[in-house]
């Protein structure tokens, strides 16, 4: 991990110039040492006062004593622990292991053999449903361990280990290398040079575990199944410029390893990405050297097209890459940096998946970057923002920039200026006091190569709600386990949707309906204007339906019948596909989903509609909603598997044109009388009309309907909508307070004021299935859940009173 010095050499006059301060740069020496140097930096580099102040919590920042040598990098961890319900801070500074809760109370501290320089690991390792704690320590002289400590900081029987007391580089990654539902350790012992795979009982996975690569494994390793074979892969690499990306038995898989030339790597941990939603996934990273570049890489080892990218001016760097996909855009974005001093320089890159270099990139200014960068609409503005440290300290204080995803600008109220460096962390994003609002923790450090240094915990108030944040990257390598995996949310489509019928909103003829299947009596007459009990029916396969409806008493019955492909059209939706009803027109199915999205809007008599685009490859869709031939909304062109913008409306027969932003395509639809989707079903996303026309004779047209909703765990889109319809009289408009929100483990739901007697929690998915039921103790305020079996996804929680009905949202991450 050599790094040249280069010496900067400044007469002391110029520190007494005009407009000039004395600052310090920070960078790493060869064994990880942090090296200081001071410079003069023009004060018209440095960012002005803030115009808005973000102030440190009560009890915040707190002081340790620093290892005089090597400082604590990667930043904390932010997790839930104590399984209150609310995230703690765990962090390793020098030879300690601390675990804080938010309001600055010490949970526990232990002494560590060796110096922890990275971040804990943190997840569920064993499955009980109680997070574990990975810390590793190393340093000189060596006196490297790994640590499994429980969630109360004692040390798992047979732990610690150590391998001849060597240093232990960079961080363990936590996986389930053999579908046992438990996860493995994996991490590298320095001077061995070898890579270990260890079971929570300390027994390697296989007899094949470790394996010695032949040099200085440089990066935290990253595990995913990149070939699409169904099994997990780690992929790593060595100082000198090799990539490796070994199986279960430790051995390469085909295209590796991959053997750089003038490229070496150090500290550059990559991520791994499916960047094609086709199961395979690319490496992306970057290295330093005679020739640094930044890469991505197919899971056969090659540059994917359009990549690579050299550094500017032949820059080292030590940047571990973000990657994040903003919802609503097709692309991933990727970040990558570099270290700068004083002169401002560009020195953080916004590329597409594809290579391109995004607008109003590279951010130029004073001070690079190689610590981690994290994603969140910080400021609650509807827009995600970047945040990053930097390797600068001016008149003693660090810095954590924060900038609007666009490049263009620095948000209010930033750069934080946190005591001491930041340099080689970066912003921890999470709610550490429970009150539902982005907390954001910086460890910033003095060093001076002294005994007196100090590393300081800070946590910051960012005032804007975790829903809003949207935390879409918020600590070293995305994720507490460090697998570097960016996990795809969709769900693989599923064998069956739940479908419900509505029966057609205009014909007072029909007084009960009867639905077959394949000859099969699902349904056993349901009354018109009303919803069907639900079905369960398979997807991609072609059903024969029919309809048996006693019409008035002077007419016989009569049987209407199709054929209709049920097929989970992507990711996110299930769309009604390929219909054919004789007598009538066939229209290709496409869009066409609206939601009730307020409790409040049946309140005023109104719906709050919003419509998918699910048709893929094809142009932006602008939607104009009618009623009595006037336009009521004109909704915005949108994407492909995103929805429109919300819009209230009157529970009236509506009109729906529907046209391509390139002029090519127009459709027409007649919508179902709004009131009769006013029932109590507890959420509900449905499907419209089935976007086709059914002439029943010359003068009557029908226009059955579908609802179609995901299987069991809900979609993991995250739709700003939960609440289906309630109309009664007497339920509440007010929302629970759940934290944290979103949640992995467990959380904590605050009653409302008033409520100290029974009161039924049920949180239940969104097909409508309960999943989860908990009671309030008389006496308490409070509802604690276990969450931690829950698929991810959005849920909806609903606490029932004689007098109240409650509802929030809940997102599993």
């Amino acid at each position: 991990m050599k790094r040249f010095l280069l010496i900067l050499l400044v007469p002391f006059f110029a520190i007494k110039g005009y407009g000039q301060v004395k600052a310090y740069q920070a960078e790493l020496g060869e064994n990880g040492e942090i090296i200081t140097k001071s410079i003069v930096i023009d004060k018209a580099s440095i960012p002005e006062n803030p115009s808005k102040e973000y102030g440190q919590h009560e009890g915040w920042p707190k002081k340790f004593a620093a290892n005089p040598t090597f400082k604590s990098m990667r930043g904390a961890t932010i997790a839930d622990i104590d399984m209150d319900g609310v995230d703690d801070i765990i962090f390793g500074i020098y030879n300690k292991l601390y675990a804080y809760k938010g309001t600055g109370e010490l949970i526990w501290q232990k002494s560590l053999t060796g110096s922890a320089i990275y971040p804990p690991s943190v997840a569920d390792l064993t499955n009980d449903g109680i997070p574990e704690i990975v810390q590793v320590t190393g340093g000189i002289p060596n006196n490297g361990r790994v640590y499994l400590i429980d969630n109360n900081g004692n040390d798992f029987s047979g732990w610690p280990l150590s391998f001849n007391n060597n240093w232990i580089l960079c961080a363990p990654s936590l996986a389930d290398m053999d579908a046992d539902d438990k996860l493995e350790i994996i991490f590298n012992v320095r001077t061995l040079n070898q890579l270990h795979v260890v079971k929570t009982d300390g027994t390697s996975l296989n007899a094949n575990w470790p394996v010695a690569l032949g040099g200085t494994l440089a990066v935290t390793p990253s595990v995913g199944d990149i070939n699409n074979d169904g099994s997990p892969e780690i992929v790593t690499a060595i100082s000198s410029g090799t990539i490796f990306a070994l199986n279960t038995n430790g051995t390469n898989i085909d295209g590796f390893p991959v053997v750089l030339t003038g490229k070496s790597f150090s500290y550059q941990s990559p991520m791994l990405v499916d960047y094609d939603g086709q199961g395979y996934l690319s490496i992306t990273g970057a290295t330093h050297g005679d020739a640094p570049e930044y890469f991505v890489r197919s899971y056969d080892g090659t540059y994917r097209e359009g990549w690579p990218k050299p550094v500017a001016d032949n820059s080292w760097t030590y940047f571990p890459p973000t990657v994040v996909k903003i919802p609503g855009e097709e692309s991933h974005r990727i970040f990558m940096a570099r270290p700068i001093s004083d002169e401002p320089l560009p020195m953080l890159w916004a590329y597409s998946s594809q290579g391109n270099i995004l607008d109003n990139y590279p951010i130029t200014k004073a001070g690079g970057l190689e610590g981690f960068l994290s994603v969140a609409d910080v400021d609650g503005n509807g827009s995600h923002d970047i945040i990053f440290g930097s390797n600068l300290m001016v008149e003693g204080q660090g810095f954590i920039h924060a900038y609007s995803l666009d490049g263009s600008t620095e948000l209010a109220g930033f750069p934080l200026r946190p005591t001491g460096f930041t340099f080689m962390n970066g912003a921890n994003l999470g709610d550490v006091n429970g009150d539902g609002l982005l907390d954001l923790v910086a460890l910033s450090y003095e060093s001076s190569a002294q005994p007196t240094d100090s590393t300081y915990i800070n946590v910051y108030n960012l005032n804007v709600s975790m829903e809003q944040a949207n935390v879409l990257f918020g600590t070293y390598k995305g994720s507490n386990t460090r697998d570097g995996l960016i996990h795809v949310n969709e769900p693989t489509p599923p064998d069956s949707v739940l479908v419900q019928w509505i029966q057609n909103y205009d014909s007072n003829l029909y007084t009960a309906v009867d639905v077959w299947c394949n000859d099969e009596k699902l349904i056993s007459g349901f009354n018109f204007q009303s919803a069907s009990p639900w079905m369960k029916l398979p997807v991609d396969e072609t059903l024969n339906i029919s309809f048996t409806e006693p019409l008035s008493t002077n007419t016989s019955n009569a049987f209407l019948s199709k054929s209709v492909t049920l097929q989970a059209e992507n990711q996110y939706y299930f769309i009604l596909n390929a219909i054919d009803w004789e007598p009538g027109s066939e229209e290709a199915t496409d869009m066409l989903v609206f939601e009730h999205v307020r409790d409040t809007s049946l309140v005023t008599g109104q719906l709050d509609l919003a419509f998918l685009h699910a048709a893929a490859n094809t142009p932006d869709y602008i939607v104009e909603y009618v009623q009595n031939s006037n336009i009521v909304a004109l909704i915005d062109p949108f994407t492909f598997g995103s929805l429109s913008d919300y819009f209230a409306t009157e529970p009236e027969v509506a009109s729906i044109n529907v046209n391509h932003t390139d002029g090519s395509f127009y459709k027409y639809y007649e919508m179902p009388d709004l009131t009769s989707f006013a029932s109590k079903a507890a959420l509900l996303i449905y499907s419209g009309t089935l976007n086709y026309k059914s002439q029943k004779d010359e003068n009557d047209y029908l226009y059955p309907n579908f609802h179609l909703v995901p299987p069991a765990g809900g979609m993991f889109i995250d739709i700003p909508l939960l609440i289906n319809s309630i109309g009664d009289n007497n339920s509440s408009q007010q929302k629970l307070s759940i934290y944290p929100n979103p949640a992995t483990q467990n959380i904590r739901v605050i009653v409302p004021e008033g409520i100290d007697k029974e009161a039924n929690l049920m949180i239940s998915d969104f097909s409508g299935r309960l999943v989860l039921s908990s009671k309030l103790t008389p006496g308490n305020s409070e509802i604690h859940v276990t969450v931690a079996g829950l698929s991810k996804g959005s849920y909806l929680v609903k606490l029932i009173t004689n007098q109240s009905i409650y509802f929030q949202k809940l997102v599993i991450q």
